[in-house]
């Protein structure tokens, strides 16, 4: 099924967000709109001056100037938010709207405590719960994440997806040199927004280890614990076998010269990066949550107990001697179930699904 070309059923969709990073939830929205049919009518509202995604020529970008802004949102058929503030903003105007869609990008108990303490994570996280109460969908990104709010009568579960890698990635050439000048060593790759739950500390941990000098470190993104990692490599005096590279659009360029992805976080939503690595058929390393063991099993992904340094050890030793085993796998699975053609038509089908469902109440 093409779900990019015309269809008979117009919508027209209203998503709200934070601002237009190169992050996941913006991500995701990019994938799902260029896979739907071409005439829906397509109106993304943000409210930070930050746009670093390109959306398709028909989509409308209008900057939210804050919580008091006045927009008629009773034009759209669907106004499907993601993130805090576009909620609260969507709560706020519930009553203009139609059909409020909300998804759920991560833990937010569990992450609002780590980045804001437990008190006003606490207290923030159980507003936000409040609000999901008043919408009229919730999407959650796993079968976990929605137990977590089984008080919510009007949900769903839809997992990410990226697109599958291109046959012809090109490599990158800072990455390419790094690795002719380190022959016999391994790199192990990450791609993230560097926050404290990602806890690549570990890594720097491990490098430390007189078994592991073998391993070079490469970090491609960055995020508000960024600087604090490079001191650590220093403190810890590895830094000369890590490398810190800035964020990038294209990062399967870096993905392909990887020899290991790691992943190291203390909690995710569904990581789009753990998707593109499998997708570029590398073998993952990944801190065993239960998130990740919904969508991948052990033959898939070699998993370690966060913060064990020799679980994390060993757990990258069997990758390494089970790459190809793994890699193959992992690409399976994702090509199955989680490219952007899936997650966008059952977000097409779940789109015309609230519209009839509309349509019928009012008449």
């Amino acid at each position: 099924m093409i779900i990019s070309k015309t269809d008979e059923t117009n919508i027209n969709i209203a998503f709200v967000v934070t601002s237009l990073s190169n992050k996941g939830p913006i991500i995701v929205i990019k994938d799902i709109i260029e896979n739907l049919p071409v005439n829906w009518e397509i109106t993304i509202y943000y409210f930070d001056d930050i746009i670093e995604v390109d959306f398709p020529n028909h989509v409308t970008l209008t900057k939210i100037t804050n919580f008091r802004t006045k927009i008629d949102l009773s034009i759209h058929d669907i106004v499907h938010s993601h993130l805090l503030r576009a909620d609260i903003f969507c709560f706020m105007n519930r009553k203009s709207i139609n059909t409020h869609v909300v998804t759920l990008h991560s833990d937010i108990l569990k992450d609002l405590r780590m980045s804001h303490g437990t008190f006003v994570g606490s207290l923030s996280g159980l507003f936000w719960k409040y609000i999901l109460s008043y919408a009229d969908h919730v999407v959650f990104l796993t079968k976990l994440q929605l137990e977590q709010h089984t008080n919510l009568k009007h949900h769903s579960v839809i997992y990410n997806g990226r697109p599958t890698a291109p046959a012809d990635i090109r490599s990158n050439d800072y990455l390419l040199n790094i690795k002719s000048l380190n022959k016999d060593c391994i790199i192990l790759g990450a791609c993230a927004n560097v926050v404290k739950r990602k806890g690549f500390d570990q890594i720097i941990d491990l490098m430390t280890r007189a078994d592991a000098q073998q391993y070079l470190f490469v970090l491609v993104g960055d995020g508000p614990e960024l600087e604090n990692l490079k001191q650590y490599s220093h403190d810890k005096r590895v830094s000369s076998r890590c490398f810190f590279i800035e964020k990038t659009q294209n990062v399967q360029q870096y993905l392909v010269l990887f020899d290991i992805f790691v992943m190291t976080s203390h909690s995710e939503g569904m990581p789009l990066a753990l998707l593109e690595a499998a997708s570029c058929n590398l073998p993952i390393v990944c801190s065993s949550l239960p998130v990740i063991n919904e969508i991948f099993t052990s033959n898939e992904i070699s998993f370690y107990n966060y913060g064990d340094i020799d679980s994390l050890s060993k757990s990258i030793i069997f990758a390494i001697n089970n790459s190809a085993m793994l890699a193959k796998n992992a690409n399976y699975k994702f090509r199955h179930n989680y490219t952007d053609l899936i997650m966008s038509k059952k977000y097409k089908e779940l789109y015309l699904a609230l519209k009839n469902a509309s349509y019928i109440n009012k008449n």
